[in-house]
Order: structure tokens, then C-alpha cells, then sequence
């Protein structure tokens, strides 16, 4: 399996092939498989309960490393830019090469900070490093689909699918599945809105920046809309739009 940290700051660690002197040890990726609570009502007088979904809590695991001395960098040298790497509040991005489902990546932080160094790293040629993450969203994430035009979305995933607009030039009418509608505004460079309640349905730039002018233009019209876990919605979109969506899983291996 390949395995590759990117970090909040910019850095790249890929942690199996081609390592640069910090690569997980053989099963030493320690759960960090979703994790959820059936929401659920219990009609009264009657037997049992109505399973109405699930509650989806934040992925954690645990990492395990080897760390030594790469080409010219020493041992210190690697273990402190590796260190600095990962953040207690800033998370980067672990992506793995699923068997069945290909590339997938969750955000991860530190779930605590790191250990203290357990040697004298003048005295090894190396030493092992175990820490513990957190994955806020819950899930693996599949690489992005799209789609111009009328698109219709299947979700074969675990949990909702929220889907973006991307969009650039004279905007145009956008028609969601319950059939309500809004409308792009012109925009001149590409921008992107999210259909999901949960980010406000903001409007970004490619580098995730918040558009606030085109925000509040959209803002009184735009509605948030996904599509359930099992089942298709479609979307309807103007020239010079299209659709993207990520599948989101709990266990990216099955």
C-alpha cells in the first residue's frame, strides 16, 4: 500500500516507496476506519426502534514510523522537519491507494502531541515513533468525479454526498433535484460553490479563498442539496459549469 502525508505547511512525506527516511512500519496503521451511532426513534408502545441514520464521528488511529538518517540529512535533521510537519490544529492530508476503490485521502491531525524522543538520536541510526491522529471528517474520501451538463449523482458511499459547482464566465440557471433553481452570477475567474449547509453553501476560490461578493449574491437563493446514501439525484447546470463530488467512505479497503 502507498502511503503519502502531505503536510498543512507544504511538505510532502511519502511514507512507503521512495521515502525520505520516515516510512510506517508493516500493520502499523492502527485503525482510522469510520466510526458512527445509529440515530434512531422509539415510537411509543410499540416494540423496537426506527432506525432514522447515523451519527458519524471523527476518525482516529494510531501511525507507527520508523525514523533514520536519508541522504545527507541526519537523523536529527529528519526527525525535526518530520515533527514539524504535523500540527495539533492544521490538518494535512494522508492519501493511500485503495485495492478496490484506488486513491483516497482523509485530513488528519494530531490527536495529542507527539511523544518525546525516547534516545539520543547522536548515538542511533534510528528510532521508532508512534503518535496518535485524528480525522475530523470521519471518512476516506474518493477522488473527485464531474460532470457537465444534467448530471445524475449515485451515491454508493457511507455517508451524504454534497456536491460543488464549479463555474466561470456568464453563470446561468442551475436546477437542483427537488426542482427549485437558482442562478450563477457572471464570475470572471473560476470559482466554486458548495451545495452543503454545513459550509454556509460559500463561494471560494480555486485556492479555497471565500469570494464574499459572489457569497452574498448567491447566498438569498442558493439551497443546499445531496444525495442520500444508496440513492441517485440529478442536477441540471449551465455552459460553463460543471459538477464535482466526492464518495465518502469508512473503510477505504473492503
Amino acid at each position: 500500500m502507498d502511503i503519502v502525508y502531505e503536510s498543512p505547511f507544504g511538505d510532502v512525506w511519502p511514507l512507503a516507496a521512495g521515502h525520505r527516511g520516515v516510512f510506517i512500519k508493516e500493520n502499523s496503521l492502527d485503525d482510522l476506519c469510520g466510526d458512527s451511532e445509529d440515530v434512531s426513534t422509539s415510537p411509543t408502545g410499540a416494540p423496537g426502534q426506527q432506525f432514522d441514520g447515523l451519527n458519524v464521528k471523527a476518525m482516529t488511529g494510531t501511525l507507527g514510523c520508523w525514523v533514520m538518517e536519508w541522504e545527507g540529512d541526519s537523523l536529527d535533521e529528519v526527525s525535526a522537519n518530520f515533527r514539524s510537519s504535523w500540527s495539533r490544529t492544521q490538518p494535512g492530508t494522508l492519501r493511500a491507494v485503495s485495492h478496490t476503490l484506488g486513491d483516497v485521502f482523509t485530513q488528519v491531525r494530531l490527536a495529542k502531541s507527539m511523544p518525546p524522543l525516547p534516545v539520543d538520536l547522536r548515538e542511533v541510526d534510528g528510532y521508532d515513533l508512534q503518535f496518535s491522529v485524528i480525522a475530523d471528517s470521519g471518512v476516506w474520501w474518493m477522488n473527485p468525479l464531474t460532470g457537465t451538463g444534467t448530471v445524475t449523482v449515485t451515491n454508493p458511499g457511507d455517508v451524504p454526498v454534497y456536491p460543488r459547482i464549479r463555474w466561470k464566465g456568464a453563470g446561468g440557471k442551475v436546477t437542483l433535484p427537488s426542482g427549485a433553481s437558482f442562478t450563477l452570477p457572471a464570475a470572471q475567474e473560476s470559482r466554486i460553490v458548495s451545495l452543503d449547509n454545513a459550509d454556509s453553501c460559500a463561494v471560494v476560490d480555486e485556492k479555497g479563498v471565500l469570494d464574499r461578493a459572489l457569497w452574498r449574491a448567491l447566498h438569498p437563493t442558493v439551497m443546499p442539496e445531496g444525495i442520500p446514501v444508496g440513492q441517485s439525484r440529478t442536477y441540471t447546470l449551465p455552459a460553463g459549469a460543471e459538477l464535482l463530488w466526492n464518495i465518502g467512505v469508512f473503510d477505504p479497503w473492503k
